[in-house]
């Protein structure tokens, strides 16, 4: 062995966006891959955001990083959603299943679903591929789960 990690990562199963008193970016701020956990993409999207704008006073940033805050975190429901059915509706030891299916599908989709942009298509095609794991009626009390 040449190295050991261990790390924790955000995974929401609900919640609501942030709402930031100042200006803020990063995981703290919500700027993550729900399902991933993955933050480095979005830090480079708010990093051309904040640089793209006119001023940089704190109320301008606190008002804009509010915004998109928001933004990301209605775009991340699919993926809050896929986390509880995960989490809630599949058993411990079945959850391998799920992550080895996923990875069945497509490298374009798997890309996709990485970047936080899947189509609705892709919604459906990620959602039948887990669907044998994750038996139905428990996959919808999970997902409806608040």
């Amino acid at each position: 062995m040449v190295r050991e990690e261990s790390a924790a990562l955000p995974l929401p199963l609900r919640g609501a966006a942030p709402r930031l008193e100042r200006p803020i970016a990063g995981v703290s701020a919500g700027f993550f891959h729900a399902t991933t956990g993955y933050s480095l993409p979005y830090a480079v999207e708010i990093a051309e955001h904040v640089a793209a704008l006119p001023a940089l006073d704190a109320v301008t940033l606190t008002r804009e990083l509010n915004a998109a805050a928001r933004e990301h975190w209605r775009s991340q429901r699919f993926f809050r959603m896929l986390n509880r059915m995960l989490f809630l509706g599949a058993k411990p030891e079945e959850r391998v299943k799920v992550f080895a299916s996923f990875y069945e599908h497509d490298e374009a989709l798997i890309a996709r679903f990485y970047a936080g942009r899947l189509t609705f298509s892709d919604t459906l095609r990620a959602l039948a591929k887990g669907a044998p794991t994750v038996p139905g009626l428990e996959a919808m009390k999970a997902a409806a789960a608040w």
